[in-house]
């Protein structure tokens, strides 16, 4: 099965949606509002004049909030709908980003260890067969003392909805729409993965990064709940 073609089908298509919702709000964006939320603007409150990359950026709405706090930013996404309006955007922000269409995976075979902070969002991981790539991607990507800082809705939430909490080979297979208000009910097949808090974690410390803190939340900018991890790695 080819998850990656799929849902990269899928997310594009989801990007002409979410640029016209109100959830995302570009309009606001591009008056000045910041798509960040109080958790990660808590931990990550000085990042000006840091290289910060931002993996599976969607169209680019936090990598250019965090570039208007003064970051050097990268933001890669598989999605080439994604990368475009992320350009499109940047440019209409008047603000200096730079964007990779690539996923995770492919971007981590010839990354350097260039940046100050690694930064991930609400959403991601379930989209990724494997989490030992893709903490490889991170680290990789890390200058020595670098930060990783995740904050990603708490997988407990899918076994609620009736999802396995435990990580299986085989994907989950759905026909869904997308979750902004906007979508007009249509459908597009994605695959997804479950990956328990455990291997979050495991995953990050084989390869080779120490975690600092780890946070858990009762609230969360979307309708589920948030957990945050705060990691640091000493490459």
């Amino acid at each position: 099965m080819d998850y990656l073609n799929i849902n990269k089908k899928a997310w594009n298509k989801r990007t002409e949606v979410h640029v016209k919702s109100e959830f995302y709000n570009v309009d606001g964006f591009l008056a000045g509002d910041s798509s960040l939320k109080e958790i990660e603007l808590k931990e990550l409150n000085n990042v000006s004049g840091q290289k910060l990359l931002h993996l599976q950026c969607h169209f680019g709405l936090d990598t250019l909030s965090w570039a208007r706090r003064g970051a050097i930013v990268t933001g890669v996404d598989f999605s080439p709908a994604a990368i475009s309006k992320a350009n499109e955007l940047k440019e209409r922000a008047n603000l200096s980003a730079n964007f990779i269409g690539s996923d995770v995976y492919e971007y981590g075979i010839w990354v350097q260890p260039e940046f100050d902070i690694v930064f991930t969002s609400y959403g991601v991981i379930n989209w990724l067969p494997s989490l030992e790539k893709w903490a490889r991607t991170i680290f990789n990507s890390l200058k020595k003392g670098g930060i990783f800082y995740m904050v990603e809705f708490h997988p407990i939430f899918d076994l609620f909805c009736g999802y396995s909490y435990f990580h299986h080979e085989k994907p989950d297979l759905e026909e869904e729409g997308t979750y902004t208000e906007n979508c007009h009910g249509e459908k597009s097949t994605l695959i997804t993965w479950a990956h328990p808090l455990s291997d979050i974690i495991n995953a990050l410390i084989r390869a080779g990064i120490q975690i600092d803190s780890f946070n858990e939340f009762p609230y969360s900018r979307m309708p589920l709940r948030s957990s945050e991890i705060l990691i640091s790695t000493d490459v």
